[in-house]
């Protein structure tokens, strides 16, 4: 899917975790396809779904050194 970024279902719940964690105000469109979801970040978000996605990989790699 143009414009989508792939996340597996547990990503996605990870995703959803992390944004109401840390009170990020973004809007997204998800679609989904069996256990596939598709994330693509709507025009008047101010926050880059590539950020989210790496500092929840920073989080849980900071995680499993602790």
């Amino acid at each position: 899917m143009k414009g989508y970024k792939h996340l597996s279902d547990n990503e996605y719940r990870v995703f959803e975790q992390h944004i109401r964690k840390n009170n990020i105000n973004i809007s997204y469109e998800v679609r989904w396809k069996h256990k596939d979801m598709y994330i693509k970040v709507l025009n008047d978000s101010e926050v880059d779904i590539s950020k989210i996605l790496l500092d929840i990989h920073q989080e849980m790699l900071y995680n499993a050194t602790q």
